[in-house]
């Protein structure tokens, strides 16, 4: 049946790729309200991120697998997903430039990648570092510790 529907196994693992990062899209998008200040739409779509990847540790291994693999059929999709969380981010960065309170010197892209990269190195990096702490890196108070953290370097970078 696996070939009835999806014509092979890279095109189902396509689709789970596919599918994953169309929720990321989603959450993203859904935390954003144009009503509320910059920092408060920063915070809460990458708190959203954050705790997406702390659900879901399968998509945590997978993305690092694709890494490993040399993004051989992420990087069919993850350009068009870039493109969709750039244009989300977009607005609030203007946003915040015209308020006077981001520095219009940002550059959205390495923005998001920095951020991709310190939610993600957190999961799949945890059972290595989990030596350095006692508490369970998973507890509710380490995770809250660890997004307050990458809360506190994007806006010390972004932020005016």
């Amino acid at each position: 049946m696996l070939y009835h529907y999806f014509g092979s196994k890279e095109n189902l693992y396509l689709e789970v790729l596919r599918y994953n990062y169309n929720k990321i899209y989603t959450l993203s998008k859904n935390a954003i309200d144009s009503a509320d200040e910059p920092r408060v739409n920063v915070a809460r779509a990458i708190r959203s991120y954050f705790y997406f990847l702390a659900g879901n540790e399968a998509f945590v291994r997978l993305t690092s697998w694709e890494a490993l693999g040399g993004g051989r059929f992420g990087g069919k999709l993850f350009p068009q997903f870039f493109a969709l969380i750039e244009l989300e981010f977009d607005d609030i960065i203007k946003d915040g430039i015209e308020r006077g309170c981001i520095r219009p010197d940002i550059d959205i892209r390495q923005a998001i990648l920095s951020v991709h990269a310190l939610c993600l190195v957190y999961f799949t990096q945890r059972n290595i570092v989990q030596s350095l702490w006692r508490e369970d890196m998973f507890s509710e108070e380490m995770l809250e510790a660890c997004l307050q953290h990458i809360l506190n370097l994007i806006f010390d970078g972004i932020f005016i």
